[in-house]
This record gives structure tokens, C-alpha cells and sequence, in this order.
């Protein structure tokens, strides 16, 4: 139990989780609040419907009661005791008023007209409902006080926040405990894996062990798991062709030195032979002489071309600045 407790705040802890957990959990609390009015509604119509239920039953008797000579407040409420009723007025059908009594009823016999049967003010828990009565075609209004059913929503809605609550943690806890095992743990596994692996890169050190390898996955997860180590081994690939492309130039620059140094070695001594050669053919020699001595210098200055152009080839080129017109690529 305590290292399940641990490894809920350890995931409480993270950015991701408390993003996810927060819409769920506000998901979760406007679609209860969506089905807590409608329910509310419901009740309050179901509420609203048995009180008229009520008093409609009685309403022959709560007009005979009204239409009397000695009527009295107390003739009502014992006609209507499921039915608090605190005041009405009788109308006869062509709008004159017969008797009114008690609290004025909201709902006036111009709405009735209107096709407006029934007011409910929730602020005041009052009700007035309007009933045609058809033996003698006159309206009676009635207004009700439904301070109960005020209380009976409030009670409701309680009820329905602490369910809320519960139903809310419930699934919140849930998500986490799933976001933990499916996504969470996995996502900070691969980022460990990560920062290991540009350490190794940085430091020039062997490619580390990945703890990662051992989820296996068939989602979008496994796809940038195996993204992830394909994209380790084309570094790595890369560092080592890179390095050895500079070992083979390392090398190259040194054969390159080291033929400069034989070239120049050889240069001058060649350079003494020419000067013999030249001084030779001012000489008084035979034709057969001069021709050989032509020959020599001939197969020596090739020699001497030979010499430059591997000079030349051993020598590291530079790169030479020059201006461009930006406009031409451009255009």
C-alpha cells in the first residue's frame, strides 16, 4: 500500500501527468454537471407535476370552499394539506375576479389567456398554477409555497456533488494508475535513456545499456522507441566514419609532409646534376655526346616536372575567399 502511495505523488509529480489528470477530472465534472441540471430539471417538473396532481383533484372542493359566504383561510389548508397553498384568486371565464385570498398569486388571468398555465420562482419557492374548472368554466389560480421542493433540490444537488466527488477521484486515480504503466513510466524510461546516450556521445564513451529495450510495444510509443535507437545508431555511425575520415586525413597529411620532404631532397641534388648537364654540353664533345647529354637533361627536367606536381599534391589547399553576387542565385 505505501509504495503504491509513493508511486501516485512520485506521478502526481510529473508536468504530463497533471495536465492529463486535470482534463480528465474537468471532463468528468462537466459532463456531471450537464447530467445534474437535467436531472434536477426532471425532479423539479416530477416535484411540480404531483402538486398539481394534488390540488387538481381537489379543485371542485377548494372553489366551493372559496365561493362560500363564511370562507376562511383554515377551509383551504384542510382541503389541501399534502398542498400548501398560501393564497389564490377565483375568476369567472370572462376575467372578473370572484374572490381572492391570501398571498397574491404572480401568475394573472391576462397570462392564462396567454397559454401561460404555471409560474415557478425558485428565488421566492413559490408556484402558482392556473386550473379551468369545466363544470362551471371559471379559472382558479393557486399559489403554492414549495419551499420543500427548494429543499428537495438543494438535497439533490449535494447528494449529486458528493457522487460527483467520488466518481471524480475515482476515475482520476484510475487514469493515473493506467497513464502510469502505459505512457508515464515508459516516457521518462526513454528520457533517462536518452540523456545516458548523449552523455556516452558527448565523453566518447561506449554505447550505454538501455533500460527502454525491454518494453516491448505496438503502439505509437514503440514506433519513437525504435525511432530512438535508430537514430542512436546513425549517430553513432556517423561519429565513427567521421573519425575515421579524420585518422585517413591525419594520415594523408603526414604521407603528404613526409613526400615534401623527399621531393625537396631530391631537388636539390637534381638541381646540381642539371647545372653539370648545362656545363657539359658547352663542352666541346662528339655528336654522339651532345645527343646523350640531350637526352639526360630531357629525361631530367621530366624528372624535375615529376617532382613539382607531386609537391604540389602533397601540399594541403587552402580555400580562397572570393566575392559572390547574392542576386545571381536569387534571380
Amino acid at each position: 500500500m505505501t509504495g503504491l502511495l509513493q508511486s501516485l505523488y512520485a506521478l502526481f509529480r510529473s508536468r504530463l501527468s497533471q495536465r492529463i489528470v486535470l482534463w480528465v477530472f474537468i471532463s468528468i465534472v462537466v459532463a456531471e454537471i450537464l447530467l445534474l441540471i437535467v436531472s434536477l430539471n426532471l425532479r423539479q417538473q416530477e416535484l411540480l407535476s404531483q402538486l398539481r396532481t394534488i390540488t387538481i383533484d381537489k379543485a371542485v372542493e377548494l372553489v366551493r370552499a372559496i365561493d362560500s359566504a363564511d370562507f376562511k383561510i383554515e377551509q383551504i389548508q384542510k382541503l389541501s394539506v399534502d398542498s400548501p397553498i398560501i393564497g389564490g384568486v377565483l375568476y369567472q371565464a370572462d376575467g372578473t375576479m370572484v374572490r381572492q385570498f391570501g398571498e397574491p398569486p404572480q401568475l394573472l388571468f391576462r397570462n392564462y389567456q396567454q397559454n401561460t398555465i404555471d409560474i415557478y420562482s425558485p428565488i421566492e419557492a413559490r408556484y402558482d398554477e392556473a386550473i379551468a374548472l369545466e363544470a362551471s368554466s371559471n379559472v382558479l389560480i393557486l399559489r403554492h409555497d414549495v419551499t420543500a421542493v427548494r429543499y428537495e433540490m438543494l438535497h439533490t444537488s449535494q447528494q449529486f456533488a458528493g457522487t460527483v466527488f467520488l466518481i471524480g477521484a475515482f476515475v482520476t486515480i484510475a487514469t493515473m494508475i493506467g497513464l502510469e504503466r502505459i505512457l508515464i513510466t515508459p516516457i521518462l524510461t526513454l528520457r533517462s535513456d536518452l540523456l545516458k546516450a548523449g552523455t556516452a556521445i558527448a565523453q566518447d564513451q561506449e554505447s550505454p545499456e538501455f533500460e527502454v529495450v525491454q518494453l516491448q510495444r505496438q503502439d505509437e510509443l514503440g514506433e519513437v522507441i525504435a525511432a530512438f535507437f535508430q537514430m542512436h545508431q546513425n549517430v553513432v555511425q556517423a561519429i565513427s566514419t567521421r573519425k575515421q575520415a579524420e585518422q585517413t586525413m591525419t594520415r594523408l597529411a603526414e604521407i603528404g609532409e613526409l613526400t615534401a620532404m623527399i621531393v625537396h631532397e631530391i631537388r636539390n641534388p637534381l638541381t646540381t646534376i642539371f647545372l653539370e648537364l648545362r656545363d657539359l654540353q658547352q663542352l666541346d664533345r662528339s655528336e654522339t655526346t651532345q645527343t646523350r647529354l640531350a637526352i639526360v637533361l630531357e629525361e631530367a627536367e621530366r624528372l624535375k616536372k615529376l617532382l613539382n606536381e607531386i609537391l604540389l599534391y602533397s601540399k594541403s589547399q587552402r580555400l580562397k575567399l572570393a566575392q559572390l553576387d547574392i542576386n545571381q542565385w536569387i534571380e
